[in-house]
């Protein structure tokens, strides 16, 4: 992927409201896409890969002998988005409150419709919102 000139950025690109927790198979299908897939240790990590975008999938195990499920998430797109919402909006995601924590990296709390709230990080390069990534652990930082 090179960074090309602005384009027309269709919404969402990939739907990525529910993800976090979800078997691997029922992601495979919200993508739509068949990903490259690798093993390390109890990790599946899944790729797939669009035009000028990526989204890669980290997904274990709920429980010995469970299905995998994803935990982590990461989207990348060549040319960024000029703002959060964009980024939120490409994703399908519910606008949240952004909290600085480094020049570069915007975190923020992610909620889930089951009421937990995981992790939600994006990340500017250039002014640009070039990644955005979820985790499915409570931000530490949040305060109760």
């Amino acid at each position: 992927m090179s960074r090309g000139a602005s384009q027309e950025v269709p919404v969402p690109i990939v739907n990525a409201r529910g993800c976090l927790g979800e078997t691997v198979e029922a992601a495979i299908i919200r993508v739509g896409l068949k990903p490259v897939e690798r093993a390390a240790g109890e990790d599946r990590w899944l790729l797939f890969e669009g035009p000028a975008w990526f989204m890669r999938m980290r997904a274990r195990p709920d429980s010995a002998g469970g299905p995998a499920v994803v935990r982590s998430w990461t989207f990348g797109h060549a040319d960024g988005f000029g703002t959060l919402l964009e980024a939120l909006r490409a994703l399908a995601l519910p606008t949240v409150p952004a909290r600085d924590c480094a020049v570069e990296t915007l975190r923020m709390p992610l909620p889930d419709e089951s009421g937990r709230i995981h992790t939600l990080t994006a990340l500017k390069r250039g002014g640009r919102i070039v990644s955005v990534s979820a985790f499915d652990e409570p931000p530490e930082w949040l305060d109760p």
